[in-house]
């Protein structure tokens, strides 16, 4: 059973935006949104604290789960670098470190992608 059938409360709308990435230019790195994708979210976050009290002590390492057809491609390789993902409602950039295919292992079917992100910051374009 798919992610996405499994846990349908989980699912969030309209607040994830796909988008490619440019960098280098002038003013620095610039997202170019897609549009928005349903995903599910799971996020942890460590900290350090021990040897440095600041935000600087924290990591972040959030797991998005999309549906193939909302995406712009299915080939994994091609998300790393060349896409990040925006969350519109912290207004935070992620860039993808990490991307897995989630396939039915009876049909063979790519039933969602898994997209590991860390926190980064760049400007709308």
């Amino acid at each position: 059973m798919d992610v996405f059938e499994a846990f349908p409360n989980a699912i969030i709308s309209g607040v994830w935006e796909i988008g490619t990435v440019l960098r280098g230019t002038e003013s620095g790195t610039k997202f170019s949104s897609l549009g928005f994708v349903d995903v599910i979210v799971d996020e942890q976050v460590d900290g350090a604290l021990d040897t440095s009290p600041s935000a600087e002590g924290v990591s972040t390492d959030t797991l998005l789960y999309a549906l193939p057809e909302s995406l712009p491609k299915v080939a994994a390789a091609a998300f790393v670098g060349g896409y990040y993902w925006h969350d519109t409602e912290t207004d935070t950039y992620y860039e993808i470190v990490e991307v897995g295919v989630g396939k039915n292992q009876e049909s063979g079917k790519v039933e969602h992608m898994e997209f590991k992100l860390k926190p980064t910051g760049v400007k709308h374009g």
